[in-house]
C-alpha cells in the first residue's frame, strides 16, 4: 500500500472513531424508570412527573401503579381501559420519588417491582 493510501486510510479511521465517541456521549443514558409485574408495567419519566401503568395481558386483572412525590401523598393510579390499547398517566406536581405496579388479582393483589428514584 502506499503512502499516501495509508495517510487517507487513518484518517478515515481517526474521523469515524471521533465520530462514533461524539455519539456515544452525546446519547442520554436513561429515558426512563420501568417496573414489571408479568407483562402489565409502570413507568416514570426522566422528568420524574409522569407516571405511566399499561395494563397488557387479558386476564381480567385490574393494573394500577402506586408512588409517592417528594413533600406529597401515595398515590394510586390505574388503566382504566384494561388490556386495550392505551395506558393510564398522572402528571405529579412534585418529582416522584418511588413507584410500584400492582395487579389486582384474587386475594390480596400482587404488587412488584418497587423503584426508588434519587
Amino acid at each position: 500500500m502506499s503512502a499516501f493510501k495509508s495517510r487517507v486510510l487513518k484518517g478515515v479511521l481517526a474521523t469515524g472513531i471521533a465520530t462514533v465517541t461524539g455519539l456515544a456521549i452525546a446519547t442520554p443514558a436513561v429515558a426512563s424508570w420501568k417496573v414489571t409485574e408479568g407483562s402489565d408495567y409502570a413507568t416514570v419519566s426522566t422528568g420524574k412527573t409522569l407516571v405511566t401503568v399499561c395494563d397488557n395481558e387479558a386476564d381480567g386483572n385490574g393494573v394500577y401503579a402506586v408512588f409517592e412525590v417528594f413533600a406529597g401523598p401515595t398515590t394510586r393510579v390505574g388503566d382504566g381501559n384494561g388490556s386495550a390499547s392505551g395506558c393510564g398517566t398522572y402528571r405529579a406536581d412534585n418529582r416522584v420519588r418511588w413507584f410500584k405496579v400492582c395487579e389486582d388479582d384474587a386475594g390480596d393483589d400482587t404488587c412488584s417491582g418497587v423503584k426508588f428514584i434519587d
